[in-house]
């Protein structure tokens, strides 16, 4: 064989290690798409609003406008969103949709586990009694404080001419008071 076959056949196993190399390096890239593929497929709602903790979000609430705010807290079936004069209470079912979301995500550290949800929320509410503003599905909106937490509802004393006055605060009127499905709520506000 002469010079001439060497350089063939060297050309030959340096064109196959190359194809080699390059195969390898799509099979790595189509492993690593795979496995962000997998961790995105693993994440829920609240781990992206954890990640955005701090920024801001438009988030589109059933039957109702987007509100914007700055994400402060995330629980575990609810999301925070302040403005300048207020902090609403977003239950995740209400949720119809986010803007503003990072794509990735962080899961609860473990002292988050212990976030409360919203009943938790509700009884530290009652304690102060927090005046609250609560919408329900089709719009309804109730003002008043919220007087006992069930398992699967609240009783919000409200009042009538949503003026901040409570009925049943002493005037010598009775106290109305509403039983309110948790999977009803939409929103709830408070003033800050």
């Amino acid at each position: 064989m002469g010079e001439d076959a060497d350089g063939r056949w060297n050309a030959l196993f340096s064109d196959l290690s190359g194809q080699f190399d390059a195969q390898d390096m799509r099979e790595r890239e189509a492993e690593q798409i795979d496995q962000v593929r997998h961790e995105r497929g693993r994440l829920v709602l609240l781990d992206r609003f954890r990640a955005a903790t701090g920024g801001e979000v438009r988030v589109a609430l059933a039957g109702r406008s987007p509100l914007r705010g700055t994400v402060t807290e995330v629980g575990t079936d609810w999301i925070a969103l302040r403005e300048a004069t207020w902090e609403a209470y977003l239950p995740l079912h209400a949720v119809s949709w986010v803007e503003g979301l990072p794509r990735r995500g962080r899961s609860p550290e473990r002292a988050e586990w212990r976030t409360p949800d919203l009943r938790r929320l509700f009884r530290e509410w009652s304690v102060d009694r927090e005046l609250l503003s609560v919408e329900v599905g089709g719009g309804q909106l109730f003002r008043g404080v919220v007087v006992d937490v069930f398992a699967d509802h609240v009783d919000l004393v409200v009042d009538r001419e949503l003026t901040g006055r409570l009925v049943g605060d002493g005037a010598g009127e009775e106290a109305r008071s509403l039983g309110i499905p948790l999977s009803a709520l939409v929103l709830v506000r408070r003033e800050v």
